[in-house]
């Protein structure tokens, strides 16, 4: 399991992956962070992206402009 920290900066959502050298990416649209993070670790690690377990927390996409996209986030990843 890869522990993913989701931060706004501006108007990039930025994933840290922890412990893996290399994991960070960011992207404006936060639905595409999940394939984003996937897509970096699966080319590092050198595995199928479907093998990942990842683990989501949010450091810094509170208040109520970022609230609303977070959620929808955690609602669609969670269906997937």
């Amino acid at each position: 399991m890869y522990t993913v920290k989701v931060s706004r900066e501006g108007r990039y959502w930025v994933a840290e992956v922890a412990d893996v050298p290399g994991g960070a990416t960011e992207t404006e649209r936060l639905a595409d962070l999940d394939h984003e993070v996937r897509d970096l670790l699966a080319g590092l690690l050198d595995v199928d992206e479907g093998s990942l377990e990842l683990a989501y927390g949010s450091r810094a996409a509170s208040g109520p402009e970022n609230a609303g996209a977070w959620e929808a986030f955690v609602r669609e990843r969670d269906e997937v």
